[in-house]
């Protein structure tokens, strides 16, 4: 047979020092990958006042628009309002937004976070409470009025009633 084997051509410190300089060199790559795709964020021009006039005409009567600190014109409260309630009604992910409501990924985000803050800020001391006995009470009492089965108050779809 004229058969020869890996190890037999090179002796196994030639191999060692090959394995050697090939993963310093790989390493030496990525490192140089990683800081070429380090690219600093820029900023995607938007029709903003475009996508108010839209909205206004659209849903709600006109309504100015103020420009923010840098002097260009902000987006407008109606823009982020309709943005945090499709977001909530509609399940979209905030990315979705971005053609239709000319709002950015991340200010749509932000004007979702900023309004429910707000919500619970507003309606949570009474409506996110913790329910007393007595609203426990009365819950039991309309649904067995209303179904004929009482004690169903933690079980949405009713699986768990025998």
């Amino acid at each position: 047979m004229n058969s020869y084997t890996f190890m037999g051509l090179y002796d196994v410190e030639e191999i060692s020092s090959r394995k050697k300089t090939f993963i310093k060199r790989v390493i030496a790559y990525i490192k140089t990958k990683r800081k070429a795709t380090q690219v600093s964020r820029n900023s995607i021009t938007r029709d903003r006042a475009g996508a108010h006039e839209h909205l206004v005409a659209a849903y709600f009567t006109e309504s100015p628009i103020n420009p923010d600190c840098a002097g260009r014109e902000g987006i407008s409260p109606l823009i982020k309002c309709t943005s945090a309630i499709r977001q909530l009604a509609y399940g979209v992910n905030a990315s979705f937004l971005d053609e239709y409501m000319k709002i950015s990924e991340r200010s749509s985000r932000l004007a979702l976070d900023h309004f429910c803050q707000a919500v619970m800020e507003i309606y949570g001391p009474e409506f996110l409470r913790k329910p007393t006995v007595t609203d426990v009470e009365k819950h039991y009492r309309y649904h067995e009025e209303k179904h004929g089965f009482s004690e169903m108050l933690g079980s949405l779809d009713c699986t768990d009633w025998q």
